[in-house]
């Protein structure tokens, strides 16, 4: 973010929660449709929908307040008061918001210029001068915990195992025993305990224990919500010890959607030597639920509203006040990642010896590209929306051929000429961000006119 002028308190700045980014609000428009068995958030308070749009700012206060302590009762929030000419750089999903204007205050408004950044490629080496393994600072850094620094910190590193050793490596306290780290992942009462427990047990799966999988497999599949998307996490950061389990989940006819959905995108981070195999059990789950997609869709008319069953504990009735919302319903939601995890595959397939799985990736992406949106648009956008058209599977693959532009070299002419045809369609498409993402792979490419 740019701030051209000086931001001072009265101008209501943006207020943000420094370590929120690597957690998650419960029950809070992630596709679960499933509230967490002890809900923690909106139904403590009132419905958020009424509060947001009424005149009780106090209420508004207690609501947002309650969203900030259900990651930690500790986190608090930083207004961004700066002087004119200040950048500031955050992680995207830091949760953030406007404060208010002071009341009678003659402030001028606030001006800010906002930027986005996205990683197209897998890091093989650091983009600094890193000269050293020292990371004596992540055992301390922000409340974050050490096993979830260190997975972040290898990913910087473009390593393919965490640099950090668990929780004793510094002399601490012992770690607790797996099985006890397995019960905190499924009963821990805050998000930093949860996640806490699920990066723990990442490292030690890393290491060779099938115990802590097995553990995280098992809150994948029978946890509450809250646990399931921690063990998602967990299971990302495993590596390759997570593959063979996931993919067994994959395979399964019958598998929950929810489940499905946080598989698939495990495994598109997991993946570091993706195979022809795990490219075909994705291309399946994509296949089968595209299907459903639509004959729900014919059925109902429409997408159904508020995201097909919007937890009730989140307070927000059968058409959601947020148009984000819908994109919660969860076949919707596991096919664009079903596309997410094909380009985040792709981008490690991008070497020597692993064309036909690079190819097989493209080919995916260029006929989802092609194809109409499964299911159609989020019918809460506008025409003009800034939030784009909900084209979520288009966007995504649209993305995954920019992030696999930089592979252009090893992808044979034929799907090179394939991708730069469908981009070009693309470009008049309403959704600004497909068209923008088109445009750019298209001068990635070398074939923007």
């Amino acid at each position: 973010m740019y701030y051209p002028v000086a931001i001072e308190l009265a101008m209501g700045p943006t207020a943000i929660a420094p370590g929120s980014q690597y957690y998650s609000l419960p029950a809070d428009g992630d596709g679960s449709a499933r509230p967490p068995e002890r809900p923690i958030r909106h139904d403590r308070i009132d419905d958020p929908q009424r509060l947001m749009q009424g005149d009780d700012l106090a209420a508004r206060d207690r609501l947002l307040r309650a969203a900030i302590e259900s990651i930690d009762p500790a986190m608090r929030e930083l207004p961004m008061t700066v002087e004119a000419g200040s950048v500031g750089f955050f992680h995207y999903d830091i949760y953030h918001r406007r404060m208010r204007r002071v009341a009678g205050a003659a402030a001028a408004p606030r001006v800010m210029f906002k930027f986005l950044y996205a990683s197209v490629q897998a890091r093989p080496h650091p983009s600094w001068d890193h000269r050293n393994g020292v990371t004596a600072w992540a055992h301390e850094h922000d409340g974050v915990p050490p096993a979830l620094a260190a997975s972040i910190w290898s990913f910087m590193l473009g390593e393919s195992k965490a640099t950090i050793g668990p929780r004793n490596a510094g002399g601490s306290a012992p770690s607790a025993p797996v099985s006890g780290t397995i019960d905190a992942l499924l009963r821990g009462r805050t998000e930093v305990a949860r996640m806490a427990a699920a990066y723990e047990l990442a490292q030690s799966a890393r290491a060779g224990s099938k115990e802590s999988v097995a553990g995280l497999i098992q809150a994948l599949r029978h946890g509450g919500e809250a646990a399931q998307r921690a063990a998602m996490h967990g299971l990302t950061a495993a590596g390759s010890a997570a593959v063979e389990p996931l993919m067994a989940i994959l395979a399964e006819p019958d598998v929950d959607e929810h489940v499905a959905c946080c598989a698939v995108h495990a495994l598109g981070e997991a993946a570091a030597e993706p195979s022809p195999e795990m490219v075909d059990a994705v291309a399946s789950v994509m296949d089968r639920v595209s299907l459903e997609i639509d004959a729900a869709v014919r059925g109902l008319d429409g997408w159904p509203a508020g995201g097909g069953g919007h937890p009730p504990a989140s307070g927000f009735g059968r058409l959601s006040p947020n148009p984000k919302e819908r994109q919660a319903w969860t076949p919707k939601l596991l096919h664009a990642t079903c596309v997410q995890a094909l380009g985040l595959m792709g981008q490690r397939a991008a070497k020597p010896g692993t064309h036909a799985v690079l190819g097989a990736i493209v080919e995916r992406c260029v006929g989802c590209l092609n194809a109409p949106e499964p299911g159609g648009g989020n019918p809460d956008y506008a025409e003009d929306s800034p939030l784009g058209r909900g084209l979520m599977s288009r966007q995504n693959a649209a993305l995954a051929l920019r992030m696999l532009a930089t592979a252009s070299e090893t992808v044979e002419g034929r799907l090179r000429q394939a991708t730069a045809d469908a981009c070009r369609r693309a470009l008049t498409d309403a959704d600004r961000f497909l068209a923008g993402y088109c445009r750019d792979t298209l001068a990635a490419i070398g074939e923007l006119s």
